[in-house]
């Protein structure tokens, strides 16, 4: 399976998924589909941004080194993308998870957000107090509550779990707690919309991380950056990715947290019941 995902993408054994590719770049950058074909060809042969700007002006239709670059990352981005996908059907077939609908979805998507929201519920997890609590026998609680039915007394049921994991009604609340924590943040639903809060209202700033003013001066204009995600444009977004990921820039994109409790309330909180009252955000 690896070698073959790897010929589809590296090779082009399969020309119509590098025509995909090189569709979505052009149209998202607003180029020719030739021309990101000729600088993925260009820097596959080893030379860089520069070089191509400069001598390769013909190949590219005089694309400048902005353009060039951009063009690079978002084939970086879809060589990561293709390595992902590699590592997730095979975890999956791994597990026995594999289904033929789940690889399809896979298979289609080009997206890395999307991809892993698509494998988070399947992504073998790592100790956590959700597992501590699924361990101590609590899930049949956090349905019971999740569901939030208004003839549940929450505390006569809780009281049902308590053994000698779970000590007391408040361990076993908390522990229904950490299960529908998990659940909520599994849920493809509440994930899109609450990333598309990112997008519409999200604040992206940047600041120059302590003692790296000089050796990462080629960012100076971003040492102390804040500007809207909706306006910033993807080459900026870019640069300031760079930036963080060389150890010059510090990054954070925030929200008004108000907005975001709003927005799980109104996906999980069902109604005015004692459990849905649990379940309030705010």
């Amino acid at each position: 399976m690896k070698n073959h995902f790897q010929a589809v993408f590296f090779a082009g054994s399969n020309q119509i998924m590098l025509d995909k590719y090189f569709h979505t770049i052009s149209t998202k950058l607003s180029v020719q589909s030739n021309q990101v074909v000729q600088v993925f060809q260009l820097f596959e042969a080893g030379n860089t941004i520069p070089f191509i700007a400069r001598y390769r002006k013909e190949a590219t239709g005089n694309l400048d080194e902005i353009k060039i670059e951009q063009i690079k990352d978002s084939i970086d981005y879809f060589k990561d993308l293709e390595k992902r996908k590699i590592t997730v059907l095979n975890t999956l077939t791994e597990l026995g998870k594999l289904s033929p609908e789940l690889k399809l979805k896979i298979d289609l998507c080009n997206d890395i957000t999307i991809l892993e929201d698509i494998y988070l519920p399947y992504k073998p997890k790592k100790k956590t107090r959700y597992s501590v609590a699924i361990e101590n026998g609590l899930e049949p609680l956090a349905k019971s509550i999740f569901v939030q039915d208004r003839k549940l007394n929450i505390a006569s049921e809780s009281d049902k779990f308590i053994n000698e994991k779970v000590a007391n009604r408040e361990d076993a609340l908390q522990g229904a707690r950490d299960i529908m924590a998990e659940w909520i943040h599994d849920d493809i639903r509440s994930r899109d919309r609450i990333r598309q809060l990112f997008n519409k209202t999200g604040i992206i700033s940047s600041k120059v991380i302590r003692g790296k003013n000089e050796e990462g001066i080629k960012y100076k204009d971003y040492f102390l950056f804040s500007e809207s995600v909706q306006k910033c444009p993807s080459h900026r977004i870019l640069a300031m990715r760079r930036g963080e990921k060389e150890g010059f820039l510090s990054l954070d994109i925030s929200v008004e947290e108000e907005k975001a409790l709003d927005i799980l309330d109104n996906l999980f909180v069902l109604n005015d019941s004692d459990s849905g009252n649990k379940f309030k955000f705010q």
